[in-house]
């Protein structure tokens, strides 16, 4: 029985992250196990099998056992788990329990010290400024109460978010904006109603620009820190619209960028795949650093159709001991969130009170011009699309 044969891929999370990997992975010939506590559409592909396991963000000590359990089986049949975390809380759940798996597990990550301090924004930006990483001007509040400190070290308007953002963005918002000070009194009463009080808060510079000057350098670093894969592309479109994640992208090159992307990688010292965020600023021409995600992106299988395999690169590296070159995307390719952009681009942003976001079904099309990808959909692996169809329907009925 070959490496291969003996190594399976556990691919924790089932959705768009999750289904972008097991492509990724299952287009090279090696299937995976999908474990989730709800069956999304990385559970529907041909290339992987789902199992159930325990809500990792409500029972961490069981969501452990039922992934120790999966790992038993594995052993059983003389084969061997490899853990892909595609969600923050995922990251938290594997890394604070890190010793244990990896006495059963390949563990395709760093370490938890390590894994924390890219979570960890408050610690991120001081270490980048350290490095002479270019950042948006930042003040740190150690919690909500010090929000109005803000005021003497950024000028408004101002973007507010946790410097960690699981336990907060699961009940509140990802960031929000403050234009003045009323708004900034009306941010600290909600995040209070909501008992994140004590939570540590990063106000920044609103750097100014479209959403295309979100660029992502997308990356497998091996366990020295030294990238051995990566892909570079931006944002076109995002939701919500002024802080959300990604809906459209167009993989493309910035070669400023990848020194960047590379630097910031390797004194983190980071092992697995990861997803950097960085903002063009029209002012001086830098690329100023958003956040270090220490797991695949939301489009990561952008980079498998521009050439540039991160999820198999990991793979061969730690099963199959391959490594050769630096690899890198190799065409332009556009990324799509399938109908998601389309419906919120040409109709939600208008209704929902973002009408300056809201284009036509033409300038849609002419966005998207060029070779395309879809998070969702592919013709050799089409269960997934009906899945992704049937929940969006099942979310409008509730609504």
């Amino acid at each position: 029985m070959t490496n291969r044969a003996k190594t399976v891929p556990i691919i924790l999370g089932s959705n768009a992250n999750a289904l972008g990997v097991v492509r990724s992975l299952g287009e090279n010939g090696v299937n995976s196990i999908v474990a989730d506590s709800e069956k999304g559409v990385a559970g529907y592909s041909k290339y992987a099998r789902f199992v159930q396991v325990e809500d990792c963000t409500q029972k961490r000590a069981a969501f452990s056992e039922s992934l120790l359990r999966i790992g038993s089986d594995l052993e059983a049949g003389g084969q061997k788990g490899i853990i892909y975390s595609c969600t923050d809380g995922y990251l938290y759940a594997v890394g604070e329990n890190y010793a244990e798996l990896s006495k059963h597990f390949i563990i395709m990550m760093s370490e938890w010290k390590t894994v924390e301090r890219c979570l960890d924004k408050s610690f991120l930006y001081q270490e980048a400024e350290r490095l002479g990483i270019p950042c948006p001007r930042t003040y740190i509040a150690e919690n909500v109460r010090a929000l109005p400190g803000c005021k003497d070290k950024v000028p408004f308007p101002v973007l507010i978010k946790p410097a960690v953002t699981v336990g907060f963005s699961s009940v509140y918002k990802k960031a929000v904006i403050a234009n003045d000070e009323e708004d900034l009194r009306r941010i600290q009463q909600e995040i209070c109603a909501h008992g994140l009080e004590d939570y540590i808060l990063l106000v920044q510079e609103i750097i100014p620009g479209p959403v295309t000057n979100l660029y992502t350098f997308a990356a497998y670093s091996d366990k020295t820190g030294s990238v051995k894969a990566y892909s570079i592309g931006h944002k076109i479109r995002q939701s919500p619209p002024e802080t959300g994640a990604i809906t459209a992208g167009r993989v493309t090159d910035a070669e400023a960028l990848h020194v960047l992307g590379v630097k910031c990688i390797k004194e983190l010292g980071f092992h697995g795949i990861s997803n950097t965020e960085f903002k063009l600023d029209p002012r001086d021409g830098l690329f100023k650093l958003i956040e270090v995600n220490p797991r695949p992106g939301l489009y990561n299988y952008s980079a498998t159709a521009a050439g540039v395999n991160l999820s198999w690169a990991s793979y061969k590296d730690a099963v199959l001991n391959l490594q050769g070159e630096t690899e890198s995307s190799r065409k332009e390719v556009v990324w799509i969130y399938d109908f998601t952009d389309f419906v919120r681009a040409v109709y939600s942003n208008k209704r929902k009170g973002w009408p300056e976001y809201h284009i036509s079904v033409r300038d849609w099309f002419r966005s998207v011009k060029g070779k395309k990808v879809y998070a969702v959909w592919n013709p050799r692996d089409p269960k997934p699309l009906f899945a992704y169809i049937a929940e969006m329907f099942a979310k409008k009925f509730r609504h």
